[in-house]
């Protein structure tokens, strides 16, 4: 266990040192099949690309934020010095029916346009020459994407630094070229091919029209990310059954003084208490139907962690509090019950805010955004896709898990103990009759 600790510790500092400082994965492209120049500079589009701006990575990612671990390659912030879009395929391809790119027949005719309409930061509208204005980057954010398509209720548009914003009703989401690619469409209307966003089907109301749309068409969705959602579909529907069963749990201990007179009911409570606050708010993030507020996705987040800390803590103390009672034999008054549940709540709660208001701090401070835990930034939750989930839920996790099984093995070790010598009482007594009735 310890040296699997060291492992994901090892792990997170290589992960973070092989990224580019200040350079998200997004405003990077592969420099693999460029040449470089004497002075280790690239030039990618007519940029260069110094070496401090170079950096070899291990791993490529997707939509969501999803790595997929690839053999070891050059990239470049090219991003940095021009902003960037993201074409889904060759800039001669466009996008079937099917997901695939295919030869643009129309790409060299009077039909095909390389002009979009981007929004300024003033708000106006511009036309503008995509491969003159941007920097083009080129893939595609899962194996089968979308078409986004406007609707009265919600539409797109592309921002001057290359992001794609959808504006809903509820809420505006914004979408880097991590998430979204471009590809010609031909538009009956206009008569001509233009550009039109893509991007993957999701569980997300942010993206509704795309299941409402695409739902019933196994084809559009990429394999692994439907193997993805039905994996943390099945987790998540599995807490929701777990808090319908902790629920009369809890009510059934509260309702009888046998149950929570003593100790160890009150911890059981406690315990049960947080793990079942813990799971509620992380079912309500990921089964609500509507848009979750930046507030609110700030105060779920943080709730949700701070429950989850103080269920394992609870757990730690129920062990910690079996242990003690072995070893010691104690038999203690409700009095000192009293004093002792209290004492345990005070270090629980204590500890579990003081772990939640760390990692706010970490989430708000000016570090690199590789030690950051991402709560409220694309999700309400921790961003699980990032080494840095390790340092705030994994590791702790880690070192309370070990920490139990250490108390477990010295729980049996005293219980074989005790019974020897009761073995060896009651075999000294019977001996002792024996010889007395003899």
């Amino acid at each position: 266990m310890l040296l699997l600790l060291i492992g994901v510790i090892i792990k997170i500092s290589r992960a973070c040192a092989v990224d580019i400082a200040n350079c998200p994965y997004e405003e990077t492209v592969n420099l693999s099949n460029y040449a470089s120049q004497e002075n280790g500079s690239i030039f990618y589009q007519n940029i260069e690309i110094t070496k401090a701006w170079q950096g070899y990575y291990d791993y490529e990612q997707y939509f969501n934020g999803v790595n997929v671990n690839v053999a070891m390659h050059l990239r470049g912030c090219v991003c940095k010095f021009k902003k960037c879009v993201k074409l889904c395929c060759q800039r001669s391809e466009l996008i079937n029916g099917n997901g695939q790119c295919i030869t643009n027949i129309g790409a060299n005719s009077s039909h095909s346009s390389d002009f979009i309409m981007i929004t300024q930061t003033n708000g106006e509208f511009k036309k503008v020459d995509i491969f003159n204005h941007f920097i083009w980057q080129m893939g595609r954010p899962c194996n089968r994407v979308a078409q986004f398509h406007s609707t009265a209720q919600s539409n797109w548009s592309l921002l001057e630094n290359g992001t794609l914003k959808i504006r809903r009703t509820e809420q505006s989401m914004y979408y880097t070229t991590r998430d979204y690619c471009l590809s010609q469409v031909y538009d009956d209307h206009g008569n001509e091919y233009t550009y039109e966003p893509f991007s993957c089907v999701i569980l997300n109301p942010s993206w509704d029209v795309f299941i409402k749309k695409y739902g019933k068409q196994n084809r559009i969705i990429n394999e692994t990310m439907f193997v993805l959602i039905k994996s943390i579909f099945t987790r998540f529907l599995a807490m929701l059954i777990s808090i319908i069963f902790f629920i009369p749990t809890v009510l059934i201990y509260l309702s009888f003084k046998e149950l929570h007179g003593n100790l160890g009911g009150k911890l059981l409570i406690s315990y049960l208490i947080s793990l079942t606050m813990s799971y509620s708010v992380i079912c309500y993030i990921n089964f609500t139907t509507g848009a979750i507020s930046a507030p609110a996705c700030l105060i779920l987040g943080y709730a949700g962690y701070f429950f989850v800390r103080a269920a394992f803590f609870w757990l730690s103390i129920l062990s910690f509090d079996i242990w003690r009672n072995v070893k010691e034999n104690l038999q203690t008054g409700i009095k000192s019950h009293n004093k002792l549940y209290w004492l345990y709540s005070l270090l629980v709660w204590g500890v579990a805010l003081l772990c939640t208001m760390l990692t706010a701090l970490a989430e708000w401070s000016k570090i690199d955004s590789c030690w950051k835990p991402g709560i409220g930034t694309k999700h309400c939750w921790l961003d699980v896709s990032k080494w840095s989930a390790s340092i705030y839920f994994y590791i702790p996790n880690m070192i309370i898990f070990l920490f139990n099984v250490i108390i477990f093995f010295n729980i049996i070790s005293k219980i074989n103990h005790l019974n020897r010598n009761l073995t060896a009482f009651c075999t000294k007594r019977l001996v002792q009759a024996v010889m007395l009735h003899t």
